[in-house]
């Protein structure tokens, strides 16, 4: 998959499909020992999924076809906006938007085991 050209579209479609997938509980009890290991960690992946679905859902649709939108001299008005249409704060946003950024420019760079690698790492 061609990471450069991945929008705030695409990363909804995979938030929806995670979603699709059931509850947390229903996944980690096809994994040996992942239920028990998240048992100990409490997780709630769907618990903070929600803000971001959330916040991707305020965009426009022609934001998250173009992220480029949220960035230069609109940019910041169009954040404050999907803030004030998500419910939350522009930093909240903004954290969002830089995250995807990164996420975006780690997948250009690597491969998606690395990435995943590297993310849990960093927690």
């Amino acid at each position: 998959m061609d990471f450069d050209g991945w929008t705030y579209d695409d990363f909804l479609r995979r938030l929806e499909a995670i979603r699709n997938y059931g509850s947390l509980e229903d996944l980690a009890g096809r994994i040996p020992g992942m239920d028990a290991l998240l048992r100990d960690l409490d997780v709630d992946l769907h618990g903070q999924l929600e803000p971001i679905e959330r916040i991707l859902r305020a965009m426009s649709a022609e934001e998250r076809l173009d992220p480029q939108l949220l960035e230069g001299e609109e940019g910041p008005d169009r954040r404050e906006a999907i803030a004030d249409r998500a419910g939350t704060s522009v930093g909240t946003v903004e954290s969002l938007i830089w995250q995807f950024q990164r996420l975006r420019e780690m997948l250009s760079e690597r491969s998606l085991d690395e990435v995943t690698r590297e993310l849990m790492e960093e927690a």
